[in-house]
């Protein structure tokens, strides 16, 4: 049977204690919904030069509802994780240029990220794409094996020996205050 996310206890983990739990402390994930929030967890940040990326998107049904794009982006460092409020801070004045002036000519590892482009901001994507280097590790799985739709989920059950809770994936993302489960979540994805 389906598992519904808001009918089970909330808490900062999978639903299931067999699936993968992220190796990071509640403390160290930290939802960003304002610009000075934004400077200064960047600033923390800004001398790494690699970071893992992925975006949220409120599942839509394309029948009777237009996209809202990337809600959350999830940016994460091997001691910090960050989820930038998206679709809060997306059109403040001065989020491109902190987004920019923090990751310029950095790395991010990403899984399946081209999907998560198409729901960003066409100026985001461009920076993106030709100011930062995508390293997509779908593609180079996908190269070293015989399975070109290579999962996040089973690259984590052939490197760890089990698998991600993914309940919360499809969860509605636009709505404030995200739960824990889906914070973790997103973490995790990142």
């Amino acid at each position: 049977s389906d598992v519904c996310s808001s009918d089970l206890e909330d808490s900062f983990g999978p639903y299931n204690d067999a699936n993968y739990k992220l190796n990071i402390s509640r403390d160290k994930v930290i939802f960003i919904d304002s610009i000075n929030e934004l400077k200064m967890y960047l600033n923390s940040i800004k001398d790494h030069e690699i970071f893992g990326i992925d975006c949220e998107c409120k599942p839509y049904n394309s029948v009777i509802e237009d996209k809202s794009g990337a809600s959350i982006i999830a940016i994460s460092t091997k001691d910090k994780i960050l989820l930038i409020d998206y679709l809060l801070l997306k059109n403040e004045a001065s989020f491109h240029d902190v987004f920019k002036n923090t990751f310029e000519n950095k790395k991010f590892v990403c899984h399946a990220f081209g999907n998560d482009l198409k729901e960003l901001d066409p100026h985001l994507v461009h920076f993106l794409r030709n100011k930062c280097k995508l390293i997509e590790i779908q593609e180079i799985t996908n190269k070293n094996n015989e399975d070109k739709n290579y999962s996040l989920n089973a690259i984590c059950k052939n490197q760890y020996n089990t698998e991600l809770c993914k309940v919360e994936q499809c969860s509605n993302w636009n709505e404030r205050p995200l739960r824990l489960r889906q914070l973790h979540y997103a973490a995790l994805d990142s």
